[in-house]
């Protein structure tokens, strides 16, 4: 006899029936999934630093951050072509699931080590006491791990399984944690090595579920994929977009650094981290509706307007709670932090709700594989925020760096037509 868990939970009628539509089923988990990942992030450091040197935690906070972005130049764009055309593939799924990440790991250990022959002795791969040759390969190794570990999740995404998301980064997650402890005695290797060995656990046992669970699925079935160079193309384009995305994130910083000094870019950094956190769950939900849109494309509309209220939901909330207490949460850094960066704080949380509108547009070209408006979406928006923040940095200091991004994203929404997607939505809802 089975039980049905919702019934004996007694959870009412209508949310069972939400939570048993693939679009709010997968974008909760994703929600959830990046929430869990952050709180034990934070506990992953917190524990290093206690364990390890802080010359060690500094430079393997920064070999993990050149790792984070180097995965995403090298993986060519194929995480965002899983979600894709994972739904579309059909009987192919299993082949385009493995050539995707053979493809991904040949490039990122070629881009990794490329990157350590160029770098080493100069860059974070200099230990304190000069060039470290286990650190340098340790990296090399790690790029293609992170690449794939990375993939993963896309293609559980792409198979309508995100449910399985949180689960596997909360495992990652957990398992790093524990093992910072015995691998403590290795200072220069142990932060990196228990990172890595933590991502190469994970995915043996995934892909094995992957393999067994998720592909028979699409065995029977024809794939819809209508013309491979239509395939290669949208990626092209969208990879394009993608690494706008990826380098406003990476160089708004160093902008601050370059204008008003390191002491400024803490100040900013410390509400930035928080906003492309942000950022992160909303291009999350926005996959969800990439995927259902590519499964069931006469239905885009209907899942847009869905998925915007349901990203309103979350999205205004936390807006206007982390605007009224924006000076006590920086308050956890110090009194400088309150003086100097309340108000930035504020104007790019501010932007998050156009931010949205935004990301889920975006979403919605992904499943139409308009790639050159993509491009065209994220390069607006790459251009107006690095020129306009170099201009009003200099003028205003960190609060011109926020009036630019609200500005920039506020831009950007208008061009998306809000008062056609209020129709739209209220359309749908009818």
């Amino acid at each position: 006899m089975t039980v049905d868990v919702s019934r004996a939970l007694r959870v009412p009628l209508g949310v069972r029936r939400h939570l048993e539509t693939p679009l709010f089923r997968n974008s909760y988990a994703l929600v959830v999934s990046g929430g869990v990942s952050m709180l034990l992030g934070l506990g992953f450091w917190a524990l290093a630093v206690r364990l390890f040197p802080a010359e060690e935690v500094g430079r393997t906070s920064a070999a993990v951050s050149t790792m984070t972005l180097l995965a995403a130049i090298l993986q060519l764009n194929l995480t965002n072509g899983l979600i894709r055309f994972l739904p579309e593939s059909g009987r192919r799924t299993g082949a385009m699931l493995r050539s995707a990440y053979g493809i991904a790991a040949i490039s990122s250990l070629v881009g990794g080590a490329l990157f350590v022959a160029i770098t080493v002795g100069r860059s974070f791969l200099a230990g304190p006491g000069g060039s470290t040759l286990g650190f340098a390969l340790l990296f090399v190794v790690a790029v293609p791990v992170w690449s794939v570990f990375v993939m993963q999740d896309a293609a559980l995404i792409g198979l309508r399984a995100a449910g399985a998301v949180p689960v596997e980064n909360a495992v990652f997650s957990v398992l790093k944690i524990a093992l910072l402890v015995p691998f403590a005695a290795f200072p220069q290797l142990g932060m990196l090595g228990a990172w890595m060995l933590a991502a190469s656990v994970v995915i043996v046992p995934l892909n094995t579920y992957i393999a067994r669970r998720l592909l028979p699925r699409h065995a029977g079935e024809e794939p819809t994929v209508q013309s491979w160079w239509e395939v290669r193309r949208y990626l092209g384009s969208d990879y394009t977009g993608g690494l706008l995305e990826t380098g406003f994130v990476a160089v708004l910083p160093i902008l601050v650094t370059a204008k008003l000094g390191l002491v400024a870019n803490a100040y900013f950094y410390t509400s930035w981290i928080v906003v492309t956190g942000l950022e992160l769950v909303l291009f999350s939900i926005g996959s969800s509706l990439t995927a259902e849109g590519a499964h069931h494309r006469a239905g885009t509309a209907r899942f847009h307007a869905a998925t915007v209220r349901l990203t309103a939901a979350f999205i205004v909330p936390v807006v206007g709670i982390g605007v009224l207490i924006a000076p006590w949460l920086l308050a956890v850094y110090g009194p400088d932090y309150v003086d100097h960066g309340t108000t930035l704080f504020r104007l790019l949380l501010l932007a998050m709700p156009l931010r949205a509108i935004v990301a889920l547009r975006l979403s919605v070209l992904r499943v139409e594989r308009r790639g050159a408006a993509i491009v065209r979406y994220q390069g607006a928006n790459a251009v107006l925020l690095l020129v306009g923040g170099y201009v009003a940095l200099g003028h205003l200091g960190l609060p011109g760096m926020g009036l630019v991004f609200l500005a920039t994203q506020a831009l950007l929404a208008a061009s998306v037509g809000i008062g056609g997607l209020v129709r739209r939505i209220r359309r749908e809802s009818s």
